[in-house]
């Protein structure tokens, strides 16, 4: 997926040059686009410059502007936890957003390298705000004086499972697998967290890790589209950082 610009859908309406080309072959690398609400416009503004500047006539104008609405643009979700503290109030402590991989309920997968078969960083990078009302069965892994810890606690909401069950999650050794779930929104704590073993397997404990599980696992109306839009640019995947 990639984040147009309006000069660039612009270019690959009205310019038959070389500009034109390298335009529109951007363009069709990857059929899935995200931009600003406000993109048509912008894409009209420059066009309307470039017949006032004489470089394009009205028919050519014309024609750039009515191809517009066929234009397909994919909002893409960010979604954000919120709950609901003891005043009944919505509450969104400063815990890790999801990424969505598509528009809401398009089941696009996630990026994949066909190479490799690994996860990829070619995420929108340009996001919708959704929220997402956490279920009252819902904990976040947040040990006591984690980063996360502090986040619920200054949110006011008491949500934290603070300890994973068992040996192995107390052992040094494991310090580093632990440290991974920090922040992790679960739904069936009490499995989820009942060993390390439980807790890591992410296929099984019902996390709201992804867009797939957002939606499979929350009920439409607790997934709330806001008019907030972000920038937020992939700089690590997987823990490796995303190369220039």
């Amino acid at each position: 997926m990639i984040v147009v610009d309006a000069s660039v859908v612009a270019d690959a309406l009205i310019d038959d040059g070389p500009v034109g080309t390298a335009a529109r072959g951007a363009l069709t690398s990857d059929r899935h686009w995200a931009a600003p609400a406000q993109l048509g416009v912008e894409v009209i503004s420059v066009i309307r410059g470039k017949l006032l500047g004489r470089k394009i006539g009205p028919g050519r104008a014309q024609d750039a502007i009515e191809a517009l609405p066929g234009l397909v643009i994919d909002e893409v979700p960010i979604f954000h936890f919120v709950f609901v503290n003891d005043e009944g109030k919505w509450a969104a402590p400063a815990i890790p957003s999801v990424l969505g991989t598509g528009p809401l309920y398009s089941q696009t997968p996630g990026p994949i390298d066909s190479a490799t078969d690994l996860p990829t960083p070619k995420y929108s990078g340009y996001w919708r705000v959704y929220n997402v009302i956490v279920p009252a069965n819902g904990r976040v892994f947040a040990p006591a004086g984690s980063d996360a810890d502090m986040a619920l606690t200054a949110a006011g909401v008491n949500v934290q499972a603070t300890t994973i069950q068992g040996p192995e999650a107390a052992d040094p050794t494991n310090a580093a697998k632990v440290a991974a779930l920090v922040g992790r929104v679960a739904l069936d704590p009490a499995t989820c967290f009942a060993s390390l073993a439980a807790a890591a397997a992410r296929f099984t404990c019902p996390y709201l890790e992804s867009q797939a599980k957002i939606e499979s696992l929350i009920d439409k109306s607790a997934i709330v589209r806001t008019d907030v839009t972000v920038t937020c640019p992939i700089v690590s995947i997987e823990g490796i950082p995303v190369q220039p």
